[in-house]
């Protein structure tokens, strides 16, 4: 077994071996302080904060703690991911790996590096790419000679740029748009555009934030394939993804922790993370004008661990309710009767196997949109 961490003689501490580890957090906290000013109404537009800030008024601090006490191990050539809502502290915690953020309290270290002691070693050693981020490109230029121009920035030479822009343009369907600039680009080849800058520069460790988003689903599989097969496969390059597709999840991520609330309530392997909702059931009720209400007294039904309600899909008015229960067909007659009740139309009703969006519910009691 490698040795997880060295004795530094010269202080007797203890340091991350990076040999075995990509990334390492360590009781990591990240803070923001919110303050409470005028009531809605007073003022128009800044001249409501500007109001605020003069009078004093009712201003209370308040700190949201955005990342809580974070522990993660990232090994040598894995993909982590990192599973949550909106607000679980999944951007921020990347954003403190990558010195976009101070941080609070604990350590995480990169490639080896402190991100309190070692900012600059850590940002030779890793490559954040995240999602719409492109509108730090120059819209005047090319895609290619915005790509050439951070290329450059990296250090990279002529034949190097060259070489690398050409391969990820193709991997990732935009040499057609190679010198068309980046206003005339739809969202979603933005993002790829961006993808493209991300790849292009290769470093020990990668963080993906969303990397998929805006894309179709035939953009998103070509991102996976360049992952799998090249950034990671063909580089040993370790990376954390953080996303909201839990089938990307799934595909891409040897090891997943689950985010909520600014802590990691769960982390493992998918098999793993399923195999927290147990022996339960699930039962998918699929219907149509769903109260909220109703879920709520779903979930207090005796024998229900866990009840979310989502969208089945963009273009349809069914939504799907996921629920957790002991005795499928007891408690089905009963979430039936409680929807039509409701006014509900009820279209399927099914039991399945517990799929790893089920354990984020179970562990959350929200789902991901």
């Amino acid at each position: 077994m490698a040795v997880e961490m060295l004795e530094r003689a010269d202080e007797g501490q203890l340091v991350p071996d990076p040999s075995r580890w990509a990334v390492e957090v360590r009781g990591l906290r990240k803070r923001f302080v919110t303050r409470q000013g005028l009531p809605v109404g007073w003022g128009f537009g800044n001249a409501h904060w500007i109001i605020s800030s003069l009078l004093k008024y009712r201003q209370k601090r308040e700190w949201k703690q955005a990342v809580d006490g974070v522990d993660l191990k990232v090994e040598r050539g894995e993909v982590f991911g990192l599973l949550g809502p909106n607000g679980a502290g999944k951007t921020t915690l990347l954003k403190c790996l990558a010195t976009l953020l101070s941080v609070d309290e604990g350590e995480a270290y990169v490639n080896g590096y402190s991100v309190r002691t070692q900012p600059d070693e850590v940002r030779l050693s890793m490559n954040l790419v995240g999602s719409g981020h492109w509108a730090a490109f120059d819209w005047g230029m090319t895609v290619v000679q915005n790509l050439h121009f951070f290329g450059a920035l990296y250090g990279l030479s002529r034949s190097e740029r060259s070489e690398r822009i050409e391969h990820t343009l193709e991997r990732l369907g935009l040499t057609a748009r190679a010198k068309d600039t980046p206003m005339t680009l739809s969202a979603g080849e933005r993002q790829r555009m961006l993808l493209a800058k991300g790849f292009m520069i290769r470093t020990p460790v990668f963080f993906l934030d969303e990397p998929t988003v805006g894309l179709d689903p035939d953009g998103a599989r070509e991102v996976h394939e360049f992952i799998t097969r090249e950034l990671i496969g063909g580089s040993g390059t370790s990376g954390i993804l953080t996303t909201h597709r839990m089938d990307e999840a799934e595909a891409l991520c040897s090891r997943i922790a689950i985010m909520n609330r600014g802590r990691v309530v769960a982390c493992g392997t998918p098999l793993e993370l399923k195999r927290l909702v147990g022996e339960r059931s699930v039962l998918e009720v699929r219907a149509v004008s769903v109260p909220r209400e109703v879920v709520g007294e779903v979930r207090a039904l005796p024998g229900v661990r866990a009840a979310a309600l989502a969208p089945v899909g963009d273009e349809s008015l069914e939504e799907s309710l996921r629920v957790h229960c002991e005795d499928v067909e007891a408690i089905g007659r009963r979430v039936v009767g409680m929807l039509e009740r409701a006014g509900a139309e009820v279209r399927s009703l099914e039991s399945q196997d517990p799929t790893l969006e089920d354990a984020f519910i179970a562990l959350t009691d929200r789902r991901l949109a």
